[in-house]
């Protein structure tokens, strides 16, 4: 429930611009995905428990829609149904509203936020990952943030390693990912904490 106005606005639009810019530079296309979408999406997309902070409603019909939560389950449907007749790569980028609820926080008010970003489909690799190194360190770059920023790199296969190791269950699994999700250090060392002592 925020606004933005005069200098925080001009802000806001030109970081988005910047992005935007830059992936049309790298040749992304833009792609601007619904607002309202069946919730079912998110929830295959992102997973139970991140698709349940999603602001869900019923339309006439019964059908259970949501606020869109996230723009990368989005994109992966267009590219999976609507584009898939096209050649890969595919490099797809956006910019847009998503609105989350939030857990009790100083950060409460972000209920609605703006997720930039680019997909890029097809290829996978090193030369992909570097694609997408590339792409965000030029976007920090143009932003003056050169010498402040950090990139952090997750890996799939170190997650499954770790879960299989642990011998989490589903729930605990998707637990795990929203606490690496949201970069929550100290709640993940707690979590990891308490398997460690019961497999000790």
């Amino acid at each position: 429930m925020r606004y933005y106005i005069g200098s925080e606005a001009r802000l806001r639009r030109a970081v988005e611009d910047a992005a935007m810019s830059v992936f049309d530079g790298w040749c992304y296309e833009e792609v601007i995905t619904p607002t309202v979408d069946y919730y079912a999406l998110f929830e295959h997309g992102m997973g139970q428990m991140e698709a349940q902070r999603a602001f869900r409603f019923s339309d006439n019909d019964g059908r259970l829609l949501s606020l869109r939560p996230d723009v990368t389950s989005s994109v992966a449907r267009a590219a999976a149904t609507l584009l898939s007749e096209r050649p890969r790569p595919l490099r797809l980028c956006y910019a847009a509203s998503v609105f989350k609820q939030q857990q009790q926080s100083h950060a409460e008010w972000r209920r609605e936020s703006t997720q930039l970003g680019c997909e890029l489909l097809g290829p996978g690799g090193t030369i992909a990952d570097l694609e997408m190194l590339a792409i965000a360190a030029e976007i920090l770059s143009r932003l003056g943030l050169q010498e402040s920023y950090c990139i952090t790199i997750n890996n799939v296969e170190i997650f499954n390693g770790i879960a299989a190791h642990l011998d989490l269950d589903e729930s605990s699994r998707e637990q795990m990912r929203q606490l690496i999700d949201t970069r929550d250090a100290a709640e993940l060392r707690r979590f990891l904490m308490a398997y460690k002592t019961s497999t000790a």
